[in-house]
């Protein structure tokens, strides 16, 4: 059984299953080794708990009256983007057939963004989406899993889809061999 990294844990892929162990504490577990190997993954752990603290100090001492109103509308945003997902077609299964996979579609991200896989799959004959987003580019190891899970895919006949321009709905995605 092979595997790769990603941002909240790993990916597991057998000869007839993927499977996606996840967790928070894993991903707290990537950012602490990201932050042991470069400098890059030290800046970024030490902006998120520089961001985070601030956060907390900000609705705690500075300003707690904005606590109130604050919490309910963050709890609107979140379920109103989980049932947005929902209606697109993602599904948080966390274990897949591999003859249920029909294509991978791989995308490259950017600084601002986490490189990840959506894998399209067939349950009862309804087409499901899953998301793999894997640890941020700041970290040394992040292009070497990328690639090593693209090669994962490969070597096990799953189809991978190009990255496509997202502001381009013109250009059309192709699928490699």
């Amino acid at each position: 059984m092979e595997s790769f990294r990603t941002k909240r844990g790993m990916c597991f892929i057998s000869e007839s299953e993927l499977r996606l162990e996840e967790s928070y504490t894993d991903q707290l577990k990537h950012y602490y080794e990201g932050a042991k190997a470069s400098t890059r993954g030290l800046v970024l752990t030490g902006l998120m708990i520089v961001y985070v603290v601030w956060i907390v100090n900000y609705f705690i001492f500075i300003k707690p009256e904005l606590l109130p109103p604050f919490l309910p509308i963050f709890v609107i945003i979140v379920v109103l983007a989980y049932f947005v997902d929902l209606l697109r077609g993602f599904r948080r299964v966390n274990q897949l057939t591999l003859d249920s996979i029909t294509a991978v579609e791989v995308i490259e991200g950017s600084l601002w963004t986490h490189p990840r896989f959506i894998i399209e799959y067939q349950n009862d004959g309804q087409s499901n989406k899953r998301r793999i987003r894997l640890p941020s580019r700041y970290f040394a190891f992040t292009e070497q899993e990328f690639e090593h899970a693209k090669e994962l895919f490969r070597s096990h006949e799953i189809p991978l889809t190009d990255d496509v321009d997202r502001f381009n709905d013109t250009q059309p995605s192709t699928l490699k061999e």
